[in-house]
């Protein structure tokens, strides 16, 4: 996943810095196993994932994304995906989470003097 997550990337954090990481959870949203391409995520991403689960309910094929710096998505360049795969039940969800070097705002890569979202 985390290969093919670096070989189609546009961005060069994620393409040349491997600034990302690929995770496998069970239907509940535990942890079947990560790989870590960056270390910060591990704890992270857990947390992103069972975010994901509680407040959008997905369906079969769903993709919830996020960069929810108060639901543990570090800042608000990481940007954390779920996908639920299975068909008619909860069988697993992959994530990953890769850091952008811009998502928008009122400065160049989204680091700014801001005090709220």
């Amino acid at each position: 996943m985390g290969i093919l997550l670096r070989r189609t990337a546009f961005s060069a954090n994620i393409k040349e810095r491997r600034y990302c990481s690929c995770a496998v959870y069970d239907g509940a949203g535990h942890t079947g196993a990560m790989r870590d391409h960056t270390p910060v995520h591990l704890g992270a991403i857990p947390r992103s994932v069972g975010h994901a689960i509680d407040a959008c309910h997905p369906g079969p094929g769903d993709i919830v994304i996020s960069n929810d710096p108060f639901r543990s998505d570090t800042h608000l360049t990481d940007i954390t995906a779920p996908f639920l795969s299975g068909v008619l039940t909860r069988a697993f969800y992959v994530a990953n989470r890769a850091n952008l070097a811009d998502v928008g705002g009122m400065s160049p890569g989204s680091i700014t003097l801001a005090r709220e979202i």
